[in-house]
């Protein structure tokens, strides 16, 4: 592994743990504050230019976040919103693709890899984008209900540090359970797919959902 991916690696480790102590200190919590809306709009600029969204959905999308930071600006639910807007953000990329006329995300992912898709296989990404949907929803609920009645480093320690992991066992569950699903298909592990998606220009080529 090179020095760059190394380093980025160890960034990506690192900033849960960052963001995690800048919001249970109150001396520097704004940080925390600017650092999540950042990352928000880091997430919507890489999701817009990743799945080629049409730009009035990409205008919605930016209005959203700015009427969530003018809303929560200098309230004490300020260090609460990024996290949530991020988990909406992830929720609508996933939901856009299943409204009618669209094709599902993970479908397109899979068309991109495979080619031609079975029946089957066609029905299962459907669902598994619905899946992902579901998934995306339960973290910004328990987010919320955290934020309502829990302490502020129980709610911190979930949404800065858990989400992470919790979202890699998701792409692991999936993967193991497609193997089970279909043993008679080849089946890319997550990082894999990953790579053969960046290299073979998935995120510069994917359909717009117009």
């Amino acid at each position: 592994m090179g020095r760059p991916r190394v380093l980025a690696v160890s960034a990506a480790l690192a900033l849960p743990v960052v963001m995690h102590v800048l919001t249970v200190d109150e001396s520097v919590r704004s940080l925390a504050v600017i650092a999540g809306w950042i990352t928000a709009i880091v997430v919507a600029l890489g999701l817009a230019r990743g799945g080629r969204v049409a730009v009035l959905e990409s205008v919605a999308v930016a209005g959203g976040i700015g009427l969530g930071w003018y809303l929560s600006a200098g309230t004490r639910y300020a260090v609460f919103v990024p996290p949530v807007a991020i988990d909406a953000l992830l929720l609508w990329f996933f939901g856009r693709t299943l409204l009618p006329g669209r094709e599902p995300l993970v479908t397109s992912i899979a068309r991109f890899v495979r080619g031609e898709l079975a029946p089957e296989i066609e029905r299962y990404t459907r669902r598994v984008t619905w899946a992902w949907c579901a998934f995306f929803a339960g973290l910004a609920a328990v987010s919320l209900a955290l934020a309502a009645f829990a302490p502020l480093a129980v709610w911190s320690l979930f949404a800065n540090a858990l989400v992470l992991p919790l979202v890699a066992i998701m792409f692991a569950g999936e993967y193991g359970y497609r193997r089970w699903r279909f043993p008679g298909y080849t089946h890319l592990s997550p990082v894999a797919l990953l790579r053969r998606l960046v290299r073979g220009g998935y995120f510069g080529s994917a359909p717009s959902a117009k």
